[in-house]
Formats: C-alpha cells, structure tokens, sequence
C-alpha cells in the first residue's frame, strides 16, 4: 500500500514538474528624447529604450542621463499583480502551464539643459591639452575636452572647437557647438546656423538652436524662422524659444502658425512666447488655443492672454469659466477684471448665472462684481435664492454688495 501511494505521488510530482510555469519580470524604460543612459538602483542597465528583467517588486530608483538635458532621477513603486500574491504565486509559478511576462513601462520626458546652466567659466588655464585631447580616437573624451574648453574660454581654441562640430560623433558634436559658441561668441553664427539647417542629427540642430538662443542675434531670425519647419519636434521647440528670446517682430506670424503644430510641446512654447513677444496680433490665434484639449496649453494661453491686455478677447476668456481646470478660470477671471470689455461680458456672464455648473456661476459672480455694471443686479438676486452651492451664493452675495455699493457712492 505504501509503495503504490509513493508511486503516485512520484508520479504527480513529474507531472507537475511537466507542467510548471513561469513568470518573466520586466522593467521598461523610454524617454523623450530617447538615448538616454539609464542606471536602476545605481546600476548601469543601458540606453532608452531599455529592457531590464528583476526578480523582486518594490522600490526602485531610476535615473537618467544625457547630454544637453538636465539628469532626471524618479523612484518608482512596482507593484506585484494579483497572481503574484501569495499564495496565488505558487500555483502560477510552478503548477500552471502557461509562462506570463509581468511588465511594468515609465516614459519620462527629459528637460533641456540651458545654455548657461552648460557652461560654467573657468578661465586661466592652459588650453592645450584640452585642444590636443579633441583629436583622441575615443569620443567620450573628446566631449569631455570641448566641454573643458568652453569652461576655459581661450579664444585660441576657436580653431579646433570650429573642427569638432563636424565630428562624426553626435555626442561630441552636441559638446563641441555649445563650446564653439561660448569660445567664439557672434562670430559662431554662421557655422550655428549651417548646423541647425543641415546637421543630420535632431539632437545636434537643437543644441544648435539652443546657442542661438544664447546669441541673441537678430541676424539669425530668418534661419530660426526655417527651423520652425523641421521634422523633429525637439528642433522645431528649440527654434520657438530662441525668436522667444530674440523678441524680432518678424517672428510674430510664423510663431502664430505653429498653434497648430501637430507637437504639443511646439503648441506650449509658442503658447507662452508669443505673449512674451507682446504683439497683439497673437490674439486671434491664442483665441482658438484656448479650447485646445491640452490643458497646459489652455494655462499658458490665458497667461498669453493677460499680457497682451486685449479687449477683444474678453467673450473668449468669459467661456473658460467653463473649463475643468481651475487654473484657467482663474486666470481668466482676474484677466477680465483687469481689462475685459464690460459692454461684452457682462451679458454673456448674466447667462453664465444660469450655467449648471456651480463654479462656472462663481467665476461670472466674481467678475459682475468686480466690474460693479448694475445691469447684473436683479439678475443676481434672482439666482442667490436659489444657488445651491453655498460656494457660489457666498459670490453671488457678495457681488451683489460690491455693486449696491457702488450704486450708492456715485
């Protein structure tokens, strides 16, 4: 009896030895841009995109580094599934016979690194073996020498620093054209220029762009104007913020234009720029963004918006208040206060005290109060009757006080 009862458990034990599964764990990495180095708990694991297997859930540190973009470190929770869980991971891992791949994706957007943050001074030292070291076989160290060279800004290293923008190396070329501008100055923007237009590699017109934007040149404006049709998002950005900072009138239409560049990172930056630019025929334009689904995009154009101080706009702002993001309809309210036409808002936000949204109704109370018209009085008192969120009748009342003040001082 024994023996028959060893002999079946032997023999359910090779059968479950047949039949066990597995799981594969897997951590995946992206970035935007991609090539970034990435280390896992201080553990060089590759470039973006990285595949790295682990074995044990739990927190991790990630950090990322590439250059001309700031490091980037996150920590991370990786949760286990529910199959993971004990005791549910017995079954799945040794009597179950399938094999399952547990994976768990970050994406992280890198920020660009400012040219000033790149190069820090560090003048009086020999430049020669800084010079010297560019020509070395091996490309980390020649970055490593035009990063030196910038640092020491002898203008006796513009010669070489000019070569290294053509090194066949990426990297050394991104290294070698922020050094090369910080050497050579106005002179630099020719060649900045011939590399923001035909550098074969994205990262390299940017960086490009990037020293441009440090020049301040107005005689680089029609080539940054160019830039704004590059097929990489990166460059066409970095081209935004330099006529940004360049502040040419003439970067007013073509920026309008790219409100509606298919990259919403292009939309932001030139969102927020051409209300830095100051120049009111950005209205129109900044209108339709408004609406747009990106919310950010929405922040930065009412603070466009409020800069350009135009009247015409006040029907558009009136409509955020019926936005999800409080951020828009606060800005929107205190941009009308200060300049909204009252002869076009306050109809418009006598119907917004009829809106079903409680905080649509907030905002149009605390703009009619704050423009004090009394053709929003009786209208007000009708609705704090019957307002239902006390947020909101707190406003309406109050309105309704700035306005009866108002009557009685005049």
């Amino acid at each position: 009896m024994n023996k028959k009862i060893a002999a079946l458990i032997m023999g359910y034990g090779i059968l479950a030895a047949g039949l066990t599964g597995c799981v594969k764990r897997v951590i995946l990495i992206d970035s935007k841009p991609p090539g970034a180095g990435v280390w896992i708990n201080e553990h060089y694991v590759g470039k973006t995109p990285v595949s790295h297997e682990f074995i044990t859930h739990g927190r991790y540190k990630f950090r990322l580094e590439k250059t001309g973009f700031r490091e980037l470190t996150a920590r991370e929770m990786i949760k286990a599934p529910v199959y993971e869980w004990i005791p549910f991971d017995f079954f799945f891992e040794n009597l179950i016979p399938t094999k399952l791949e547990e994976k768990h994706a970050f994406q992280y957007a890198l920020v660009p690194q400012p040219p000033a943050e790149l190069l820090e001074p560090d003048t009086g030292k020999d430049p020669a073996p800084w010079v010297a070291q560019l020509s070395d076989a091996r490309p980390a160290l020649r970055r490593e020498a035009a990063v030196a060279l910038a640092r020491l800004r002898a203008p006796s290293s513009v010669p070489a620093l000019e070569k290294s923008t053509h090194d066949a190396e990426s990297s050394v070329r991104i290294a070698a054209v922020a050094a090369y501008r910080a050497v050579a100055g106005p002179k630099a923007a020719p060649r900045l220029i011939e590399m923001l237009a035909a550098d074969p590699d994205a990262e390299v017109r940017w960086q490009a762009a990037a020293q441009l934007e440090a020049l301040k040149e107005r005689s680089t404006v029609p080539a940054l104007i160019a830039a704004l049709n590059d097929h990489s998002g990166l460059v066409r950005v970095g081209a935004v913020e330099a006529l940004t900072a360049i502040g040419d009138p003439a970067a007013v239409e073509p920026l309008i234009k790219t409100l509606a560049d298919k990259d919403t990172s292009v939309r932001r930056s030139s969102t927020m720029g051409l209300g830095k630019l100051g120049d009111r025929r950005a209205v129109p334009g900044l209108k339709t963004v408004l609406f747009r689904h990106d919310f950010e995009t929405r922040r930065r154009a009412v603070k466009s918006l409020a800069r350009l101080k135009d009247p015409s706009c006040t029907i558009a702002l009136v409509r955020t208040f019926a936005d999800y993001d409080p951020e828009v309809r606060q800005n929107a309210t205190d941009a009308l206060i200060e300049f909204g036409d009252r002869s076009q808002a306050v109809p418009l936000l006598i119907r917004y005290l009829r809106s079903w949204q409680p905080v649509t109704r907030q905002h149009a109370a605390i703009v009619l109060g704050a423009m004090k018209d009394p053709r929003a009085l009786a209208p007000l008192r009708r609705q704090v009757v019957r307002e239902s969120n006390e947020a909101t009748r707190v406003a309406m009342a109050e309105a309704i006080r700035q306005i009866d003040a108002s009557a009685h001082s005049t």
